[in-house]
């Protein structure tokens, strides 16, 4: 750290960032308006129903715009610079992998220069690369790369433009997006008949049953991460609406016979229970919705 970096930051640590930043041409509603909005990362979802376009060297972007950087999320634009130039712990202790120094640079650039000047130096820089995902009018950027010390600065000292290298344009897709969505909805509500039948997915991506420390495996789970995943959603869908009438009808099966064995006296309730540790049940059985209906009222009559 130079000695013009250690006035700064003592001009900081004494004066306080906002403080720091409205002397040397900041507005006011600049800075608050950057303690409101956060840094967000790219949705992992807008991988599914946006669609590579194409890719633009050397584009004047509006800050404005910019919605994120690479690394660090969920922080306003004011907390990101503020917790790195005083390096102060953020969020239960933890410290955010950007370097103060470079920070420090740039902070410098604002004491010996009006706010003019400033933007000009903005649209000068060089080596960094953004995504910008379009839907109808809206267009939202994020640093793909190098920048984020470029970003977060311009963010905070309300520059207008930033020049980059570099920007991936994405368009949304509705189609996909309506394919996702009914996607979601299949997936919540298939979720939620598991939950009322006590049935699980386990680690390897099977629908499963426990009964004390034995586990029924049943089929395979009709969803994959869409992100990481290879099926087709159409397929998924599918698969979910097989099964989904196989297992309304266990769960009519298991209230049929949760209403017989609350007559049972205990004991018997419990040794039919244990019976039931090491059976395999498999779907494609005939009568597999009867037999699952009966390994699940046993084990809420005993539970």
């Amino acid at each position: 750290m130079n000695e013009e970096e250690e006035k700064t930051v003592i001009e900081i640590h004494q004066q306080g960032l906002d403080n720091f930043l409205i002397q040397h041409g900041v507005s006011r509603k600049t800075i608050e308006d950057n303690k409101v909005e956060k840094a967000k990362k790219i949705p992992e979802e807008y991988k599914i129903y946006y669609d590579y376009k194409k890719t633009v060297n050397n584009v004047i972007i509006p800050v404005s715009k910019i919605k994120g950087v690479s690394r660090v999320s969920g922080y306003s634009w004011f907390e990101l610079l503020n917790a790195c130039v005083l390096r102060v712990p953020i969020d239960q202790g933890k410290r955010l992998n950007l370097d103060p120094r470079k920070f420090l640079s740039l902070l410098n650039l604002i004491k010996n220069r009006n706010s003019k000047n400033l933007n000009e130096i903005y649209l000068n820089f060089d080596y960094i690369n953004f995504s910008c995902y379009k839907r109808e009018m809206h267009s939202d950027y994020y640093v793909s790369g190098q920048g984020n010390h470029r970003t977060i600065t311009a963010k905070n000292f309300g520059v207008e433009f930033l020049k980059v290298s570099r920007v991936h344009y994405y368009e949304f897709n509705d189609d996909k997006y309506q394919e996702y969505q009914l996607y979601q909805a299949k997936k919540q509500e298939f979720g939620k008949l598991l939950e009322r039948l006590g049935l699980f997915v386990d680690f390897y991506g099977c629908i499963s049953f426990q009964i004390n420390d034995s586990v029924i495996t049943i089929t395979d789970y009709p969803f994959e991460n869409l992100v990481d995943g290879h099926r087709p959603i159409s397929e998924m869908i599918g698969t979910a609406d097989l099964l989904t009438p196989i297992l309304e009808e266990v769960k009519n099966f298991s209230e049929r016979f949760q209403q017989r064995y609350r007559h049972y006296p205990t004991v018997l309730k419990h040794f039919l229970y244990q019976q039931l540790q090491n059976n395999e049940i498999r779907i494609e059985e005939q009568d597999f919705a009867k037999k699952m209906g009966r390994c699940i009222a046993l084990k809420r009559v005993n539970n």
